[in-house]
Formats: structure tokens, C-alpha cells, sequence
């Protein structure tokens, strides 16, 4: 079942890659969120685009994902536990489901570490040293 890798790539934590697991760039990731394509991403923007992929996980339309169907094969090369702890980071009220809301306020890591004035935009010098730094 590909929803939990789905709900991986989605919350931005990771991307599915043909026939591996593999962490993604970081820059990409948010370059991608970057919704007016004005080279900036703003909070609200990167929260939106959270939103519109949560209808691409949620495709049984039942309002959420759930952690059971998590398969085994991620556990493939050692990063199973790693993959897991981060889909369940989302999981904020611990019952094995994550909720709309939940994705689309659960934590922004990769978003958090980029903005390094803190004035919730990565402006494009805040992606690039992003890059620069390797994620």
C-alpha cells in the first residue's frame, strides 16, 4: 500500500524514489511548496501545500491515514524505525491516524531550519543556504 510512503513524501520528511527509499533534498522539498512561484515560501504557503496532498493520501476519503497500514517492506536497508518515528511525529494526539488537521499542523522541520531570521518566509537566500549547507 503506498499511502503511509505518500504520507512521507507529503509531509515533506521524505521522498519515494523508484525501487529505494531516499531522503530527500530538503531545498527541493520546499522549493516545491513555493505555491505563487515568487521564490519565496511563506508558513502559510508550505502549510497549504501540506493540505492539497493530504486529499492525494487520504484516498479512501475516510478523513485520515492511518498508521496500521504502515507495510513492512519500508523497513527495507535499516530505515524503517527512522521512516516511522517521522510519519508518527504527525500523529499529534498518539491514537495511529493522522488527521487532516494533524498533517497540516504537525511539525515543519525542514521548514523551521531554513528560516533563519524566523520571520516564518525562506526568502531564496535562506534556500540557498539551505543548498549550500546540504539540507
Amino acid at each position: 500500500m503506498r499511502i503511509p510512503l505518500a504520507l512521507l513524501a507529503a509531509s515533506g520528511l521524505l521522498v519515494l524514489a523508484p525501487a529505494a527509499f531516499a531522503f530527500p533534498d530538503p531545498a527541493e522539498m520546499l522549493a516545491q511548496a513555493d505555491l505563487n512561484h515568487d521564490g519565496q515560501i511563506t508558513r502559510a504557503e508550505f502549510r497549504q501545500a501540506r493540505d492539497q496532498r493530504f486529499d492525494q493520501l487520504d484516498r479512501r476519503h475516510l478523513g485520515y491515514v492511518g498508521l496500521d497500514a504502515y507495510p513492512r517492506m519500508a523497513m527495507i536497508g535499516g530505515r524503517g524505525d527512522a521512516m516511522l518515528a517521522m510519519v508518527q511525529s504527525l500523529d499529534l494526539n498518539h491514537d495511529g491516524k493522522v488527521t487532516r488537521w494533524e498533517f497540516d499542523h504537525g511539525p515543519t522541520p525542514v521548514f523551521d531550519r531554513a528560516d533563519l531570521n524566523h520571520d516564518n518566509v525562506v526568502s531564496r537566500a535562506e534556500l540557498a543556504a539551505l543548498r549550500a549547507a546540504g539540507g
